[in-house]
């Protein structure tokens, strides 16, 4: 009987110091001098790219204040290429990046990719290009040129997308008085539509 205790009794003891090895350091305070928790962040820079003449800028969200932090501009190759001091904050962001440091990127005139560094935080940031204005914008202006050449509608439609000549009823049409709308989404008009004049020819609505 005492041996089935004393065996009981160790078994017990093992289970205990086992639960204490799991839940202990859980459930007590953080050790004496321990370092605390690195500040984290993120930086956010143009998606598009800095063409190389223009003022350059872009921001540390950090989840606490960084006064004074460095950051370093690195090339592809990993050298430093721009380095200097965040700016003072501007406000939080949201609840979690509480401070957004600007970040002056204007002395950054070479053609390439680069990427921000921000020492003492755990942020970086994606891969960025600084060229000429016509590297970087001219695709951006022809497909913005195009998507616009697309929605449009008339006799003269563009041979995209299967599109077909639309809104040719168009041509004459009738010139109303300001309408007055109501309704919960203020889409229901409150009175019939009184013509004032026409027809214009507005083909392609």
């Amino acid at each position: 009987m005492g041996r089935r205790r004393s065996r009981l009794g160790h078994r017990c003891l093992v289970a205990a110091l086992g639960v204490a090895l799991v839940a202990g350091p859980l459930a007590g305070p953080p050790a004496a001098g321990a370092a605390p928790r690195a500040v984290r962040g993120i930086v956010r820079v143009d998606q598009v790219g800095y063409a190389t003449g223009e003022a350059k800028r872009a921001f540390l969200l950090a989840e606490a204040p960084a006064v004074g932090a460095r950051f370093r501009v690195v090339d592809d190759g990993g050298r430093t290429v721009l380095s200097g001091r965040v700016g003072r904050s501007t406000g939080g962001w949201n609840a979690r990046y509480r401070a957004v440091h600007p970040i002056d990127l204007g002395a950054l005139r070479r053609p390439g990719r680069y990427r921000i560094v921000v020492d003492g935080l755990a942020a970086a940031s994606p891969a960025f290009r600084v060229a000429s204005r016509q590297a970087l914008f001219a695709k951006l202006v022809h497909d913005t040129v195009h998507f616009f050449q697309v929605q449009r509608d008339g006799a003269q439609v563009p041979r995209r997308l299967h599109r077909r000549p639309s809104h040719l009823t168009d041509r004459r049409a009738a010139v109303y008085a300001t309408p007055v709308f109501e309704g919960d989404g203020g889409d229901v008009p409150a009175a019939p539509l009184r013509a004032i004049g026409g027809p214009v020819d507005v083909e392609g609505g």
